[in-house]
């Protein structure tokens, strides 16, 4: 069809660079606002498998000490105190003796 103010074989098509600069710019704002949300999402997820873990060591360790004999009940208290002993010592070197 043939329209007498248009050129034949020329597009009239412009493109409109703040339309284009805003598609860009909000497709790259969501897929970061994405990121952020599945980084918090990671985070939350790694800090409630360590408290599991810590709380199943703790409950099997518990167990263990209810129902084993005294000799294994002082070995797991000497167990302990040494542990305790290694943190408070590293966090005493850490922050230095004045």
């Amino acid at each position: 069809m043939y329209i007498p103010h248009m050129k034949q074989g020329k597009s009239q098509f412009t493109p409109n660079f703040q339309l284009c600069f805003f598609i860009i710019y909000s497709i790259g704002l969501l897929a970061s606002i994405a990121l952020v949300l599945a980084a918090i999402m990671a985070v939350v997820y790694i800090l409630n498998l360590t408290m599991t873990v810590i709380g199943e060591g703790i409950a099997h360790i518990a167990s263990l000490y209810s129902s084993s004999d005294s000799f294994t009940k002082l070995l797991l208290l000497c167990i302990l105190g040494y542990i305790l002993y290694r943190v408070g010592r590293a966090a005493i070197c850490k922050r230095g003796v004045r």
